[in-house]
């Protein structure tokens, strides 16, 4: 079964997504980690953060149909790289 997606839609579904994740990016090191690690040392600042990250996105992994098995060993390896 062959999807056939319009050109154009390609690059600006990229453009989107590049958006969004670079402010994500932007959000977790340009605001949340400089205020954070003024309170807290880097490892609870990173544990902290990394548990806000996964519980944020639990939803599209449950979406995408990830198994709670595929989640648990999922998230530790995404947030360890």
């Amino acid at each position: 079964m062959e999807t056939h997606i319009p050109f154009l839609t390609i690059p600006i579904l990229f453009a989107g997504f590049f958006i969004g994740a670079a402010g994500e990016e932007l959000g977790w090191t340009g605001y949340a980690i400089d205020p954070m690690q003024k309170r807290w040392n880097a490892l609870t600042t990173s544990i902290i953060l990394g548990l806000m990250w996964s519980t944020w996105h639990y939803p599209s992994m449950i979406q995408q149909g990830r198994d709670l098995t595929w989640i648990a060993w999922g998230i530790p390896l995404v947030c360890e790289s």
